[in-house]
């Protein structure tokens, strides 16, 4: 399969390619692959347009030696490009001259080397798009006999207003891996030779495992069913959440589908302690991921590991006995009103490493005197990480302190189902709607 996870993504000779949105999703796109690399202490090298070459150049550090390890060497797209046209045609050799000349410059020491180039997608702008493919295929000799690894960037919308369908799969038939969703007309598929691989990477923030959830659920869209989105989203926090959290790193997540399967991985640059396999305890985040998957496994790479999880294509999931929440008939109106201790507090739509604390804290702060049922209502929160399910158990072990119980209504089928995964639906009373839960009798908190 192009692009397989069982090679680093961004592995030497691997040939990337991004349709990008706008300015700043290719910025942190060319930062997550050459900045990988300057911190490893390879080279880059950017052949871009002079406002790409500013953005990048003080995105990734270019003040640094051109030359050296982990340097930067900038150059001009137009320039470079016309240093191998003549008469409208490519010069084969001239091309293996210019840019092997460029590679070697960054690589004195003979480093793998990363690369950022658009001059096929200023060749496919100007309307010469046989050229841009014959730009690509030569890319791919190259990177036969040098140790590098390319990643071309082309605008979605001027890819999206193509009419040759043809073309734009050649393009990707020409790479081995896309990162994140490009443009593509009505039927057309994202696939790869033997598959289909999408690829992000992300940097070690607390918002990039929301980003990561978000990423797997765009990628499968409505092709897979919700049960599999469902799973993947979840395989997809937990692993991203354990890289920016244990890893302290930034990461790379791969979605690689076939007709059996789908898989997840996540790439960090964190190497495993002494060679020591990770554990996956029960109501942790591996052991979330090895509950759900077909097979996982964790493979050690130089400067780093990937994390992988598999997933039937179909819908059969992993059997998990999740606790429905109570309804309607099995309620006991109890006459509590909004004024005899009861507080109802609306969740965000995610609760996870990036709010919980702030969350936690609201919620503890509602624990006022005479409070004595605190309802979380969960209607708008359809993801919840380890997190999320930490500051939940800690106010609800604040409210029995005081007297008080921790309700939480209308939760959504994917956050019971996490729940259950972790078994924490057991610790907590779980209502159909805001108003039963107000309103129940029981049970007491214990």
């Amino acid at each position: 399969m192009a692009g397989s996870s069982s090679r680093p993504v961004a592995g030497h000779g691997a040939h990337l390619v991004q349709f990008y949105g706008d300015d700043e999703e290719l910025s942190a796109s060319v930062g997550g692959v050459l900045g990988e690399g300057l911190a490893e202490g390879c080279p880059a090298v950017v052949v871009a347009t002079p406002a790409h070459r500013a953005a990048f150049g003080a995105r990734l550090g270019a003040g640094a030696g051109h030359g050296t390890a982990g340097s930067l060497l900038l150059a001009d797209c137009a320039g470079t490009l016309d240093s191998f046209l003549a008469g409208g045609r490519i010069d084969p050799a001239r091309f293996r001259d210019t840019m092997s000349g460029l590679i070697g410059r960054a690589a004195e020491a003979g480093q793998p080397v990363r690369v950022y180039g658009e001059m096929v997608a200023q060749l496919w702008d100007a309307g010469q798009v046989a050229l841009a493919l014959e730009l690509e295929t030569l890319w791919n000799g190259l990177l036969a006999e040098l140790p590098f690894t390319l990643l071309c960037g082309y605008p979605a919308g001027l890819m999206a207003g193509h009419e040759d369908t043809a073309a734009l799969d050649e393009v990707r038939r020409l790479h081995s891996a896309v990162i994140s969703p490009g443009p593509h007309p009505p039927g057309a598929a994202w696939t790869s030779p033997g598959g289909s691989d999408t690829v992000r990477h992300f940097p070690a923030g607390l918002e990039s495992a929301r980003l990561a959830r978000h990423f797997v659920e765009g990628v499968l869209g409505s092709q897979a069913g919700r049960a599999v989105v469902t799973d993947a989203s979840i395989i997809a926090g937990e692993l991203a959440g354990n890289a920016v959290l244990h890893a302290r790193s930034a990461f790379t997540v791969t979605v690689s589908r076939s007709a059996e399967s789908l898989r997840i991985t996540v790439r960090d640059n964190a190497p495993l302690e002494n060679g020591r396999p990770l554990p996956a305890r029960p109501g942790h985040g591996l052991g979330i991921v090895a509950r759900l998957a077909s097979r996982w496994a964790v493979e050690p790479l130089p400067g780093g590991k990937l994390i992988w999880a598999e997933l039937p294509a179909t819908a059969a999931r992993a059997a998990v006995r999740e606790r429905r929440p109570v309804s309607p008939a099995d309620v006991t109106d109890a006459g509590t009103g909004p004024d005899d201790g009861v507080r109802v507090a609306r969740l965000p739509p995610v609760v996870d490493i990036a709010n919980a604390a702030g969350v936690r804290a609201e919620l503890g702060g509602l624990l006022a005197d005479g409070v004595r049922v605190l309802v979380a209502d969960m209607t708008a929160t359809t993801a919840l990480s380890m997190e999320g399910v930490h500051s939940l158990l800690l106010v609800r072990t604040l409210a029995k302190k005081r007297g008080a119980q921790l309700r939480l209504a209308a939760v959504h089928p994917r956050v019971r189902r996490y729940m259950a995964l972790t078994g924490t639906d057991q610790l907590f009373p779980l209502y159909a709607s805001v108003d039963h839960a107000r309103t129940a009798a029981g049970p007491r908190a214990t």
